[in-house]
């Protein structure tokens, strides 16, 4: 959605990345197999359904187990597969596929760390749609002051300190930056 409201397509973002000099050189060579993609959801632990019932058990996307702040889902599709898989087998032996029995799924990923690590996070999807200069902003000036400071030449730190702080101040007060911060630790501390 945000990518329609910006009216961006993905295909030429992807495209752009792909020339992107540091990217082109990697795919240098390279031939496109098979292509495929699919949404990835991202409404974090609020979002995850129940997750078993008689018979059934849900597990990795289709029961919203992805990280959207760490960009991650493979490892939680794989874990919730896996322990899927093992409370099937201990349904199987107990001849008992109720909820009863498949409700050790949920426990199990309880202690685990995909429902953990969804948990501690939860509140990150919304947050940072909520504060786009998180993805817009903050990269953009930390990016060309890194650029300023890590360039030999024979102007001191000091004054590349002075001009990253003023860079940063000139479009968003000190003040805002330190609630961005205070707002980032409540959310994800």
């Amino acid at each position: 959605s945000d990518l329609a409201v910006k009216g961006a397509n993905p295909n030429e973002l992807l495209e752009a990345m792909k020339s992107h000099p540091q990217v082109r050189r990697l795919l240098a060579g390279g031939e496109t197999k098979e292509y495929m993609a699919h949404m990835i959801p991202e409404g974090g632990y609020r979002a995850v359904p129940k997750l078993f019932r008689d018979g059934l058990m849900v597990v990795g996307d289709a029961a919203m187990l992805v990280n959207g702040l760490h960009r991650e889902g493979s490892n939680m599709a794989i874990t919730s597969g896996r322990i899927a898989g093992e409370i099937a087998v201990l349904a199987k032996e107990r001849g008992d596929y109720s909820s009863r029995t498949l409700s050790e799924y949920r426990r199990r990923l309880e202690d685990s760390f995909v429902l953990k690590d969804l948990r501690q996070f939860e509140g990150s999807t919304s947050f940072f749609h909520d504060h786009p200069q998180f993805f817009e902003f903050y990269p953009r000036v930390i990016n060309q002051a890194l650029e300023s400071f890590l360039t030999v030449d024979d102007r001191p730190k000091r004054e590349k300190q002075k001009e990253a702080l003023a860079m940063i101040t000139q479009e968003r007060p000190l003040w805002k930056v330190a609630a961005d911060l205070w707002k980032t630790w409540r959310t994800l501390g």
